[in-house]
């Protein structure tokens, strides 16, 4: 855990402060960290979910009982962006208490983009709703590595997941 944490730091995720080393795949590691939020905050039964074109946050979402409240993209010239003010539309439509988490991707494959993390942090922080992000392909970008320790440190970021395979 501790070579993964340096690892980790050394890679950009400079707001780090603790890691565990799961023996299992990306699914199995947002589900578990789902349970660990819900077993916090009992309760709240929607996620907040911008679409991704992989199934695995989805899966993870239902296969605990959760509602997905799944936010779709929008084309911005060339490129697939998560649509913010959806996401925050979507967040006082269904009412922060009823809300466990947002669970947000920053790496996927092109055309989609990166979702912009630190606003989503702020937002989360400010209504007090977890945040989770998948980053499982962006740990070796620089760019989304700063990124999330920004996030970190100017909102609310509870768990990062990252593949120690990618």
């Amino acid at each position: 855990n501790i070579l993964a944490l340096q690892a980790l730091k050394a890679a950009g995720l400079s707001t780090a402060s603790n890691c565990a080393v799961l023996p299992v795949a990306t699914g199995m590691a947002i589900t578990l960290s789902l349970l660990a939020m819900m077993a916090r905050r009992p309760g709240p039964k929607k996620i907040i979910w911008p679409r991704v074109d992989q199934k695995t946050c989805l899966k993870s979402i239902v296969a605990l009982g959760l509602e997905p409240i799944i936010i779709d993209n929008k084309l911005v010239g060339d490129e697939v962006v998560a649509d913010e003010e959806a996401i925050m539309a979507a967040v006082a439509e269904h009412q922060p208490a009823n809300i466990l988490a947002v669970v947000v991707t920053t790496s996927c494959f092109a055309p989609r983009v990166p979702e912009k993390v630190v606003p989503i942090a702020e937002m989360c922080k400010r209504e007090d709703i977890c945040l989770l992000i998948n980053n499982a392909y962006g740990c070796q970008t620089k760019d989304i590595m700063a990124s999330i320790a920004s996030a970190g440190r100017r909102g609310r970021v509870d768990a990062v997941i990252q593949s120690t395979d990618k």
